[in-house]
């Protein structure tokens, strides 16, 4: 059956010798689950002709810390956690994540952070990621969508303003894939927040090497 190329894409991945084997099973699972309730369309525009694969593959170590964590809270009896995916793109992590997490009690809701997302209310052009699979009810909680800027100061002032401080409990960031000094942005953001108690970083790739030929040094949480 067709869950045979979702197994055979991500059974070969390196992860399933490193412990998460029964996480790359579950995910399996979830993608056969989505192909049956989805509609073509949407189905179509997640799949990107198998990039779903290489996503969920490269996303899974950070899913498998905010399983625990969520697990944590939910044992705790903590307050929701609101859960921001920085840079989301068309937001596979929160989708596999949203899936895994059905049922729970303690996920607020899902951002996805991007910058290439149109603005809310607004006609979708065709630069921005079409947000159309996101829209309610398909999904097992809210995955609400901001288009911010998050290199940019206002950017992350918006961020601040509309999804950390409206939060009803502590806010987790995600950054997969993040680029250059986003990952410096996400470390100094998260260093900045209180409310922000948990932060995954996976970065895409290192500042550029200018930066380093002109001696640049940040600090960060000082």
């Amino acid at each position: 059956g067709f869950e045979a190329g979702p197994s055979r894409e991500l059974g070969s991945s390196p992860l399933c010798g490193q412990g998460f084997g029964k996480l790359v099973e579950r995910t399996v699972e979830v993608i056969g689950g989505l192909r049956r309730r989805l509609d073509k369309a949407t189905w179509l525009r997640l799949l990107r002709g198998g990039r779903m694969f290489k996503e969920l593959n490269e996303a899974l170590p950070i899913v498998s810390r905010v399983l625990t964590l969520v697990e944590a809270v939910e044992a705790s009896n903590g307050p929701e956690i609101t859960i921001v995916d920085l840079c989301s793109g068309i937001g596979y992590l929160s989708i596999l994540l949203a899936e895994l997490l059905r049922g729970s009690a303690k996920v607020a809701r899902f951002v996805l952070v991007d910058s290439r997302w149109p603005m809310l209310n607004a006609e979708t052009q065709p630069h921005h990621i079409n947000p159309a699979h996101l829209r309610g009810g398909l999904w097992p909680f809210e995955l609400a969508y901001r288009k911010y800027d998050f290199k940019s100061s206002s950017g992350q002032r918006q961020l601040q303003e509309h999804v950390i401080v409206p939060a009803p409990g502590p806010v987790a960031l995600l950054g997969v894939h993040l680029c250059g000094v986003l990952s410096l942005h996400a470390v100094q953001f998260y260093n900045d927040h209180p409310r922000c108690t948990f932060l995954a970083l996976k970065p895409c790739c290192l500042p550029p090497l200018t930066l380093a030929k002109q001696q640049f040094v940040w600090t960060l949480g000082g």
